[in-house]
């Protein structure tokens, strides 16, 4: 049985992000501790949380989560020989 190129790019840009995804959370959670003193919110929806701790957060977690999927496909994309799909547009 043969993998379709969507399959594998999908399993592949999955994997890519998720790593990127995990590695920058953590290494945000250390930054965060190291400018501040205090571990980052858990729950920044909570009553206990002042507002501008968690727009920081929310705001700094959300770009860098972001970016770090970007590089992570556009780097998975590298390996990927030919055109890169566009997943969920039909050719």
């Amino acid at each position: 049985m043969k993998i379709s190129d969507d399959t594998t790019w999908k399993v592949l840009t999955f994997l890519a992000a998720t790593g990127a995804t995990f590695a920058t959370h953590t290494l945000l959670k250390k930054a965060w501790f190291a400018s501040t003193g205090t571990k980052p919110p858990t729950n920044p929806a909570a009553r206990e949380t002042q507002w501008t701790e968690a727009l920081i957060w929310t705001a700094a977690s959300s770009l860098a989560g972001g970016i770090a999927k970007l590089i992570a496909k556009r780097q998975a994309g590298a390996f990927k020989s030919g055109d890169v799909p566009v997943l969920g547009v039909e050719a």
